[in-house]
């Protein structure tokens, strides 16, 4: 029960960071690839993105816009 909340309030952390942190990122870095390396920095640093693995996050942070 605890992992299954653990899980609900990590995916709700990743939505805020997808709706707030990567238009920051996006909107004051010199490039779109800039702007995905300092997401990428970010994710692999937080609980909320590593639960995914590495693969999966370099395919979220790929897709962005």
């Amino acid at each position: 029960m605890i992992q299954w909340l653990v899980r609900k309030i990590n995916a709700r952390r990743r939505r805020i960071d997808l709706e707030v942190l990567w238009p920051a990122c996006r909107d004051n870095a010199p490039n779109i690839d800039r702007a995905r390396e300092v997401f990428y920095l970010h994710a692999v640093s937080d609980e909320a993105w590593t639960e995914l693995g590495l693969i999966e996050i370099g395919r979220v942070i790929g897709e962005l816009k």
